[in-house]
């Protein structure tokens, strides 16, 4: 729990209750093993973390059922950040000893919290979800949100479009209609990750300012692209592709049934869809000049129309041809199949907006291994302790006849003697008082010795658990540096064998001629001047033997 509180068991068993009901409730974001710093030597654990709803959890095993710690990320009633989150640079993950490292602090205090993951990818998507989740208040984290649950958040009446959407698309209308390789040519890297998270910080950059109309492109692209459903749903993926065959054979009758399907998706589903398929026209229309036609349009566009569910390889490929042309037929004739089909009804679609402020309290302590084998063993005590009070002292002298009895004054003080005008004789009063004090002194005393053993265990057993962590730590410290020594002398080895090949290129090779031996015999005789020419002549052949071992060994 949170460094000096306590708690009582009803609120404990409250506790627990709230966890187990809000643990089915609330929808998972995103889980996963990260390697997080804690403890009191800030020791480095894996541990399981799931974020539900404003909250991330983390566990010792996906399978336990009550977390180690709950982190607030935020509060969907409060238009403020609590937490900050940010990928740490190389200088600072050196420092820890680590790779893919982020930090998640929080705002006006100095909790801070150290997570690793296994890979770049996986850190991009750990930031990513955090970021959805943690600038949530501020109309932040759009990207990977559900479509639907977006625009209930925005709650714009006078448009029912995202508005990440609608920038970019009034961003594209007025700088770039005549880009050539519009949405087919990728904008900058850079630039369309400043964009994306600007966004969701729940900034809003001012595109029409913006003069890489390519980024603002692909910035719209990676938004359709990270929803977590496709405008045409996953549901209705076999019923668009059965329309295209209908399509094929009787135009009217496909185009019928393109135009059922199209308007009974979710409102908000169905005028995103309308809104683009409009604008892609549009882009058709002047393709003279930006080459992009109704079939490129339709190539970039038909991943994040229409997708199954299972993404099988083999099935992707086989289902290529018919979402491409579902996305023509829904750009080219967007006309006829939106016609009547009004805005979505936003009130009612607010009206319907819920959202859930049932949270539980932050649980993180800085030793959370030890304070759950603490409460778990002081649990086990504390019964062992009950039971043996209540077999030893009657049931007339237990604590609660005796306190209940008592006024509150005297139930609050029990070892302040009771000013009552009227006491029984000293003789009674001892009479009835020593059989209970005699078995209260001797339960006391019978139970200091197991007492003091059970703390005794707990600190050695603290203790050791303290000395194997560092111990641990002093073996991945030598296996890292055994890593390194082992990639120095990789390194060795690799420049070593390079100088030897360089070295057997630059001797002569033995030719397939006499005379080339004679001719380096000779040489090597007029080097070593005319009276040693045998005795070069022999050295020679030694060396050339040698080279031809040299050969065979590689």
């Amino acid at each position: 729990m949170s460094a000096g509180k306590s708690f009582t068991a009803a609120e404990l068993a409250d506790m627990d209750e709230r966890r187990d009901k809000w643990a089915i409730h609330k929808k998972e974001i995103h889980s996963g093993w990260l390697t997080k710093r804690g403890g009191r030597h800030k020791s480095w654990k894996k541990r399981w973390f799931s974020i539900r709803g404003s909250q991330m959890l983390y566990y010792k095993d996906p399978s336990d059922n009550k977390p180690l710690g709950v982190i607030t990320l935020c509060h969907p009633l409060e238009a403020k950040c609590l937490r900050e989150v940010r990928i740490l640079p190389d200088d600072e993950e050196a420092q820890l000893k680590r790779r893919f490292c982020f930090e998640l602090r929080g705002v006006g205090d100095q909790r801070v919290y150290y997570c690793c993951a296994s890979d770049a990818n996986d850190l991009e998507r750990w930031v990513d979800a955090l970021r959805r989740v943690i600038y949530f208040p501020l109309g932040g984290g759009m990207f990977g949100t559900d479509l639907t649950i977006q625009v209930q958040r925005e709650r714009r009446l006078n448009s029912p479009i995202p508005i990440i959407v609608e920038m970019c698309v009034n961003s594209i209308r007025n700088n770039g209609l005549d880009e050539v390789g519009l949405f087919r040519l990728p904008g900058r890297t850079t630039r369309v990750r400043e964009l994306k998270d600007a966004f969701n910080r729940g900034e809003q950059p001012d595109l029409l300012q913006e003069t890489e109309v390519h980024a603002v492109a692909s910035l719209l692209k990676q938004y359709l692209r990270e929803l977590p459903a496709p405008l045409l749903t996953f549901e209705k993926f076999d019923s668009f592709l059965s329309a295209v065959k209908i399509y094929n054979v009787d135009h009217d009758e496909g185009l019928r049934l393109v135009k059922e399907l199209a308007t009974s998706l979710p409102p908000c589903n169905s005028t995103l869809l309308q809104y683009l398929c409009k604008f892609l026209r549009d882009i058709n229309e002047r393709s003279s000049v930006n080459k992009m036609n109704l079939a490129n349009l339709a190539t970039v566009f038909a991943p994040n129309f229409l997708l199954p569910k299972e993404q099988d390889v083999h099935e992707l490929m086989e289902n290529t041809s018919s979402v491409h042309a579902i996305t023509c037929i829904l750009i080219e004739h967007q006309d006829k199949i939106f016609a009547g089909l009004s805005p979505s009804d936003m009130p009612a679609l607010f009206a319907a907006a819920k959202i859930e402020d049932d949270m539980l309290p932050d649980l993180d302590s800085e030793d959370e291994d030890e304070g759950e084998d603490r409460q778990t063993k002081g649990f086990s005590i504390a019964s062992s302790i009950a039971a043996a009070f209540s077999a030893v002292v009657p049931s007339s002298l237990s604590a609660s006849s005796s306190t209940s009895s008592l006024p509150p004054a005297a139930a609050a003080a029990p070892c302040a003697p009771a000013a009552t005008p009227m006491s029984p004789p000293p003789s009674a009063t001892s009479a009835a008082a020593t059989p209970g004090a005699n078995n209260a002194a001797a339960m006391a005393s019978g139970l200091q010795g197991p007492v003091r053993l059970i703390q005794q265990d707990l600190l050695r057993e603290r203790e050791l658990r303290q000395a194997l962590e560092i111990h641990v730590e002093q073996l991945e410290e030598k296996c890292r540096r055994l890593e390194a020594m082992l990639g120095d002398e990789h390194d060795r080895r690799i420049i070593a064998e390079s100088q030897l090949k360089t070295i057997i290129e630059k001797l002569p090779r033995r030719g397939t001629a006499a005379s080339s031996d004679q001719g380096v015999a000779a040489a090597a005789a007029t080097a070593a001047g005319a009276g040693a020419g045998a005795n070069a002549a022999e050295n020679s052949d030694e060396m050339f033997n040698l080279l031809d071992l040299a050969s065979m060994r590689r």
